[in-house]
C-alpha cells in the first residue's frame, strides 16, 4: 500500500488561495457582467493580505488574513468539480477497492494498493487533470509513502498518547518538550507540538509549569525560531505568554534582540513579538522597552508595515501618562510624524493615530487632528471618541 501526498502550487493568473473573497462575490454579485465580476474578484485577491502586506499588490501565495480561512474556502469552491472528476478517473484506472482519495484545502491524499511505479503513474494522471484547470502539484511537497512511512509521518502513536493526557497540563508540558526533539525529522511533529502549546497556554494557571527563567526562555525560543511553531494565538494565549515577558527580564531581552536580528525574516514573527511587548508594556516600568517600541514605530516606515505601527501606537496609548510625563520630546516627534505620514496611512492606522492624538492631554494632538485627519470617517471616529461612554 502506498500513499501519495501533494500540495497544489498556483499560476498567478489563477490566484489560487483567495477563497473568502472569491466565494462571496459569486453569490452576491451575479448581476454583474462577467468581465466586471472577474475584475472585482482579482482586485480582492490582490489586496487580501492586509495584515502582513498592507495594501501591497500580491498575485502569488495563499493569504492567511486574520481569520485564516481563505485558502480552505477557495479550495473547496474551486476543486469541488475536480474532486468528482478525479474519482471517475480513478474508477477507470483502478479497482474500486484499491484506492482512497481525500483532500484538505489544497492538500491532496491518494492511498492505493501498489508499488512506487503505480504511485508515480497516479501522479502523472493527477497532474494531467489539474493542468486542465491551470493548477499543478507542488513538487517540493510531493511525497510517496508506504504504509509504515505513512504511520510514522503522522506520528499516530504520539497522537494517541497526547489525546490520553490532554486534561493533565503537567504531562502535556512534558510531552511538548519531548515532541520538540522530533523537529529535525520528516514528520508532522509540529501539529502535535502546536496542539500541546494551545493546551499549555490556554489556562493562566499553567504558568506554574515554568519553574525557572531559563525554562521560560527556552519556551519562547522554540516558538519564535521555527515558523511552524508560531500559533494563531487567542487573546488568552497571548496574555499567557505575555506573563512570561512581564515576569522575566531576560525573556524581554530575548524578544527585543530577536526582533532586531537577521534571523527575524517572517512578518508574522515580527507581529507576534510586538504583540507580546504591547501586551506586556502597560504592566511594566521599563524605560528601555518604551524606547524599543518608539524605535520600532519609526523604523517600520514602509507602507506594508502599517500593522506593526498600529501595534506600537497601541502600546503608546497604554503608556500615555508615562510618555507625557517622562518623554515629552518623543510625544512631539510622534505627533509630527503622524501628521506628515497621514496621506500614506491605511484606514486602520488612521484609526489608531486618531485615538492616540485624541488621548493626549492639553490639546497636544488637536492641531494635527484638525489639519490632517479630516476625512469623513476620521470625523465620525473622533465624534465617537468624544461622546461620553455609559
Amino acid at each position: 500500500v502506498h500513499t501519495v501526498f501533494t500540495q497544489l502550487s498556483t499560476f498567478s493568473s489563477v490566484g489560487f488561495g483567495r477563497a473568502f473573497v472569491l466565494a462571496i462575490p459569486l453569490v452576491y454579485f451575479t448581476a454583474l457582467e462577467k468581465n466586471e465580476l472577474i475584475d472585482l474578484l482579482f482586485y480582492f485577491l490582490k489586496y487580501s493580505d492586509k495584515r502582513d502586506l498592507g495594501f501591497v499588490e500580491s498575485t502569488v501565495g495563499i493569504p492567511q488574513e486574520e481569520i485564516g480561512e481563505m485558502s480552505r474556502l477557495l479550495a473547496n469552491y474551486f476543486l469541488h468539480t475536480f474532486d468528482s472528476h478525479i474519482i471517475d478517473v480513478l474508477k477507470v484506472n483502478l479497482e474500486s477497492s484499491s484506492y482512497f482519495y481525500t483532500r484538505y484545502a489544497d492538500d491532496l491524499w491518494f492511498c492505493i494498493k501498489g508499488d512506487q511505479y503505480d504511485a508515480k503513474k497516479l501522479i502523472q494522471v493527477v497532474a494531467l487533470e489539474l493542468g486542465k484547470i491551470k493548477l499543478h502539484p507542488n513538487e517540493g511537497k510531493l511525497k510517496i509513502l508506504n504504509k509504515k512511512e505513512f504511520v510514522e509521518y503522522w506520528l499516530f502513536s504520539e497522537l494517541e498518547q497526547l489525546m490520553a493526557i490532554k486534561a493533565n497540563p503537567v504531562k502535556v508540558f512534558e510531552f511538548y518538550k519531548h515532541i520538540l526533539q522530533r523537529s529535525e525529522t520528516e514528520t508532522r511533529w509540529f501539529s502535535l507540538a502546536n496542539y500541546a502549546l494551545k493546551v499549555i497556554t490556554g489556562n493562566i494557571t499553567n504558568l506554574g509549569l515554568f519553574s525557572s527563567e531559563s525554562e521560560a526562555i527556552m519556551f519562547i525560543k522554540n516558538i519564535i525560531e521555527d515558523a511552524k511553531m508560531l500559533p494563531k494565538l487567542t487573546n488568552v494565549q497571548l496574555a499567557f505568554i505575555a506573563q512570561l515577558v512581564i515576569k522575566h527580564a531576560k525573556v524581554r531581552e530575548l524578544v527585543c534582540s530577536y526582533y532586531k536580528s537577521k534571523n527575524n525574516i517572517y512578518p508574522n514573527v515580527s507581529i507576534f513579538l510586538l504583540e507580546l511587548l504591547a501586551e506586556s508594556i502597560e504592566k511594566l516600568q521599563d524605560d528601555s522597552l518604551v524606547d524599543f517600541m518608539i524605535e520600532r514605530y519609526f523604523g517600520s516606515h514602509q507602507a506594508d508595515q502599517w500593522y506593526l505601527r498600529c501595534i506600537c501606537i497601541r502600546a503608546f496609548i497604554a503608556k500615555m501618562d508615562y510618555l507625557e510625563k517622562n518623554k515629552p520630546s518623543e510625544i512631539i516627534r510622534i505627533v509630527k510624524h503622524m501628521g506628515n505620514s497621514e496621506p500614506d496611512q491605511s484606514y486602520r492606522e488612521r484609526r489608531y493615530s486618531v485615538r492616540f492624538l485624541s488621548h493626549l492631554r492639553d490639546g497636544k494632538g488637536k492641531s494635527v487632528l484638525e489639519k490632517s485627519f479630516i476625512h469623513p470617517e476620521d470625523l465620525a471616529f473622533r465624534d465617537y471618541l468624544e461622546k461620553p461612554k455609559p
